[in-house]
């Protein structure tokens, strides 16, 4: 897990897996597939899905702790 990819994909004020993935220049599936298994490993959601996607208390405390 490249903790790096997954830092520069998280905003202060949500996710945008689009936008992140573009950057990266890697597909927005990989991205995605890279978030869930962090969210995996780390046994927490770290993002809400419903609507417009945002993180959690926990996807917060993670990019505070990442960064």
């Amino acid at each position: 897990m490249d903790i790096e990819i997954l830092k520069s994909s998280f905003p202060i004020e949500g996710l945008n897996v689009t936008k992140a993935s573009r950057e990266l220049n890697m597909a927005q599936s990989t991205l995605s597939s890279h978030i869930i298994k962090l969210e995996r490993d780390l046994g927490c959601s770290l993002v809400e899905r419903d609507g417009s996607p945002r993180l959690t208390l926990a996807g917060r405390e993670f990019l505070e702790v990442a960064s």
